[in-house]
């Protein structure tokens, strides 16, 4: 039973995670929900309409084109030639669904979120008519890529210190050049028995790592000085580092629960072992008090539902 349990905490990490994802044009929203294809090409909806998860963004491609971030409760739409496409979800895993489509049609893909081991794993399924419909108007959509300019947003911290922080649509902007791109900086949550009242939640930095090498990874932040995590990560490819968790760390978790929405500046210092090239960035992270709260009542209905006696 211990052992059981013991990989039940496991699974409990992957819940929950970033605030949200930029919301596309609700006009736009409303006139997709008309459900009306068009003669020439196809159409194709991805949605997402579970709670579970949070607002854990995953990644959709198009054919290997980035269409844009989902969050709970979100979809995207996009016209395709008819034919054959692959559509991609991205999480701690990758699963991708081809669909062959036809011209005058439209076709409804559920991204289904699953519990993983670090992070939330994602599935597509392809779905009725009558299923995606229902599915699709339980959701509101999402900003594809591209859709909104960026925007610097002024943020004040605790200690009094502001700061322009690049946003769209007042959510950060993930950090990207030619060694790094920021996927999700976000939250997670592992409860194990035996210490059920101990802080489960811990910050996680999802990324792809585009430099190649073994790097030592450094992480600070403004919000306590003597706050520093020293992590390991291999490039190229996804990397997943977890740090600063809430038992240890009461002061960079602060106030979050008070309303409000409350931002997170966090420093990265990546060093290539062997040849001591390094490079620096800050990701900011946001979440508003409701979010956290559900959270929090998400985090305590997996305890009392697999660790009850």
């Amino acid at each position: 039973m211990l052992r059981k349990l013991a990989s039940v905490a496991l699974i409990l990490m992957g819940l929950v995670g970033c605030v949200s994802v930029p919301m596309g044009d609700p006009q736009q929203d409303l006139a997709l929900k008309a459900f009306s294809a068009k003669p020439d090409v196809a159409g194709i909806y991805i949605y997402r309409n579970e709670t579970m998860g949070a607002a854990v963004r995953m990644d959709v491609e198009v054919d290997g084109k980035p269409l844009g971030q989902t969050g709970a409760n979100t979809y995207f739409y996009t016209e395709v030639s008819p034919g054959k496409h692959m559509v991609t979800s991205k999480a701690e895993n990758t699963d991708s669904l081809e669909v062959d489509t036809v011209a005058g049609k439209l076709y409804y893909i559920w991204q289904e979120v699953k519990m993983g081991v670090l992070y939330a794993r994602t599935k597509l399924h392809l779905v009725t008519e009558a299923e995606g419909k229902k599915g699709v108007l339980e959701t509101k959509l999402a900003a594809p890529v591209g859709y909104a300019a960026t925007a610097p947003t002024r943020v004040t911290l605790k200690d009094g210190r502001t700061y322009e922080v690049e946003t769209v649509r007042g959510l950060p902007v993930g950090f990207a050049n030619d060694q790094i791109r920021v996927l999700d900086l976000g939250i997670t949550a592992r409860s194990t028995p035996g210490n059920a009242d101990v802080p489960p939640f811990v910050r996680v930095l999802v990324a792809e790592l585009i430099a190649g090498g073994q790097f030592a990874v450094t992480v600070t932040t403004p919000l306590d000085s003597s706050a520093s995590a020293t992590l390991e990560a291999t490039g190229p490819g996804r990397i997943m580092l977890r740090f600063f968790p809430q038992a240890d760390y009461p002061r960079i978790w602060e106030g979050m629960d008070q309303p409000g929405i409350h931002w997170f500046p966090f420093h990265f210092a990546f060093e290539e072992k062997q040849s001591k090239k390094r490079f620096e960035f800050t990701q900011w992270a946001q979440m508003d008090y409701s979010t956290w709260k559900e959270m929090r009542e998400l985090n305590e209905q997996m305890k009392e539902k697999y660790f009850k006696k």
